[in-house]
C-alpha cells in the first residue's frame, strides 16, 4: 500500500519540466497524458508477474530475464532523452518567446487556443 501510495510521487518533477518548455496556452493538455498514465502505473507490477510467469516460466531462474525484457522500454527511453537533450535549451527559448507574444497580444502562430 505504501508503494501504492507514492506512485504519484514523480508527477511534480515531470510536471515541471513540462511546463518549462510549454507555453502557457497549451499546459492544460497534460491531463490528457495523466489520464493514462495515472491507470497504467499500477498495471506495472502485474505485467511484470505475467512475463515472468507465462513468458520465462516463473521461478528465481528466469527472473533475471523477466528485468531484461521489461528494462529494454527504459533503456529506449532514456537514449531518445539524451537525444532529446540537445533540443531542450532551443525549446525552453521558443517557449519564452511565444509566452512574450501572448503576454503582448499577438496570435500564436497556432491560432487563439486559449
Amino acid at each position: 500500500m505504501l508503494a501504492a501510495a507514492t506512485l504519484p510521487a514523480e508527477y511534480p518533477p515531470i510536471d515541471v519540466a513540462r511546463l518549462d518548455i510549454m507555453p502557457p496556452w497549451l499546459w492544460g493538455r497534460r491531463w490528457r497524458a495523466d489520464l493514462w498514465r495515472t491507470p497504467a502505473q499500477p498495471l506495472a507490477p502485474l505485467l511484470f508477474g505475467a512475463i515472468s510467469d507465462y513468458i520465462f516460466g516463473g521461478g528465481t531462474g528466469r527472473l533475471p530475464w523477466t528485468f531484461v525484457v521489461t528494462l529494454l522500454p527504459l533503456a529506449a527511453a532514456a537514449f531518445f532523452l539524451f537525444l532529446a537533450r540537445r533540443h531542450y535549451p532551443a525549446d525552453v527559448a521558443a517557449a519564452a518567446v511565444q509566452t512574450r507574444r501572448a503576454a503582448l497580444g499577438a496570435s500564436s502562430p497556432w491560432g487563439q487556443l486559449r
